[in-house]
């Protein structure tokens, strides 16, 4: 059921999501794991026939010409790196290669915000930039409610839930959450009136009736 919901709510994501524009390779990808499923930008300077976008499989793998299978996921981009560069090695002297996401990485937010879709991901975002991002919440927001879907990174048909309470985030007990790129932060919407009818509550009926 909990799976379902997942795949329901980032659908709606989708949905309300703005287009996000093309942006150029970033000289320094960031200092995230790479996930199944995502696409790679490698290039392997004097090679075009090894250079390519690599889709990253199931299992955390991309397969490349000539090597074969290279272990990446859960990798950052600068260990992919590595690791590609020593296959390589093995047929080519000094490779020099570079490994960068093949799209821009981004996050959605969705739920009762302003102007719900994606951001673009940056290193250290937190799920409050995140929700200033897309213009804050809504009126009625439910923030102390609020929860990040994650991709589990070596199960992805699996994805995991996060509270946070951007309510009253940033105190000891409610530290803001960083963020991954892939992350949906999604901000439940208001409780109808009649789920917030006193006796509606008393018989705890809320549940089923709404």
């Amino acid at each position: 059921m909990f799976r379902y919901l997942v795949w329901t709510v980032a659908a709606l994501a989708l949905t309300s999501a703005g287009s996000a524009q093309e942006g150029g390779e970033s000289p320094a990808p960031p200092p995230t794991p790479i996930l199944p499923g995502e696409p790679l930008k490698i290039t392997v300077v004097g090679e075009p026939s090894l250079s390519g976008v690599y889709s990253v499989d199931l299992a955390g793998r991309i397969e490349l010409p000539l090597v074969g299978s290279v272990q990446v996921g859960g990798l950052t981009y600068f260990q992919a790196r590595q690791a590609v560069t020593r296959a390589l090695s093995e047929y080519l002297r000094h490779p020099q290669v570079s490994v960068q996401p093949a799209m821009p990485l981004r996050v959605a937010v969705a739920g009762a915000v302003l102007r719900p879709g994606y951001v673009e991901y940056t290193a250290g975002m937190t799920a409050t930039q995140a929700l200033a991002a897309v213009g804050g919440p809504a009126p009625g927001a439910r923030l102390r409610e609020a929860y990040v879907i994650r991709q589990a990174l070596h199960l992805p048909a699996r994805a995991e839930r996060r509270r946070v309470n951007l309510k009253e985030v940033g105190t000891p007990r409610h530290p803001d959450l960083l963020l991954q790129p892939g992350d949906l932060l999604f901000i439940p919407q208001p409780r109808t009136r009649g789920r917030d009818h006193p006796l509606i509550r008393l018989l705890g009926l809320g549940g089923l009736l709404f």
